[in-house]
């Protein structure tokens, strides 16, 4: 059985989110979003500091890109938390490309897509700042839009051979130098704060008054 679903990663760093569709015959396939700027995250920060919710799982892929649409439009897009760049559906930079538009009415003046994008978001702040009523409305939108519907997964929950299949993949997946911490320390300076290296590079860094391990900082209440 082949499920679309629409799912949403989250950066669990500093929140920021990631609207996708995606095809499977398994929905614990551990896939986590292709966008090119979540792909630049997900490196930045490590796979670790990223969890994936399953919204909404359909029957036809007509109905995963209808919802897709629905969802990632140009509203969403100028959200500064997003990492979506193009709008969902079957359209995306294909069809940008094709007809010579980019995002937010350039009609083809401007041929940097990631331009367009960052001007739509800057006016989207603007208005947001200006009008509070107008970032209301916008977020309670996008709020209400990935609330439950028919065909979320939200709600659900694993079966507990589901669960135990998903411990016994991620145990295989997280060994020896498949493991995303593989290879690397923690290390601090009194000044300069905690920073993750590459073991190799660990006797450099101590002869620059770092020390092996991380402080870890208390949070005043």
């Amino acid at each position: 059985m082949i499920y679309y679903t629409i799912y949403k990663v989250t950066n669990k760093v500093n929140g920021k989110i990631y609207i996708g569709s995606h095809k499977t015959k398994n929905l614990d396939d551990n896939y986590m979003g292709s966008g090119k700027y979540l792909k630049h995250a997900q490196e930045k920060h490590g796979l670790e500091n990223f969890t994936k919710e399953i919204l909404f799982v359909f029957n036809t892929p007509e109905q995963m890109y209808n919802k897709e649409a629905e969802i990632v439009n140009e509203d969403f897009l100028a959200e500064e938390n997003t990492y979506n760049l193009k709008a969902g559906g079957f359209g995306g930079f294909d069809y940008i490309n094709s007809t010579g538009k980019n995002l937010y009415g350039s009609n083809g003046k401007t041929s940097n897509v990631k331009d367009d994008l960052t001007r739509g978001r800057q006016t989207q702040k603007k208005l947001k700042s200006e009008h509070p009523e107008y970032a209301k409305m916008i977020n309670e939108k996008i709020s209400n839009t990935l609330k439950g519907h028919p065909g979320s997964f939200r709600g659900k929950q694993h079966t507990v051979e589901t669960k135990r299949i998903i411990g016994e993949k991620s145990s295989i997946h997280q060994k020896g130098n498949k493991n995303s911490q593989y290879g690397t320390c923690w290390v601090t300076h009194n000044e300069l704060g905690n920073k993750k290296i590459n073991k190799n590079d660990l006797d450099r860094f101590l002869s620059l008054c770092y020390t092996r391990g991380r402080k870890i900082r208390k949070i005043s209440r």
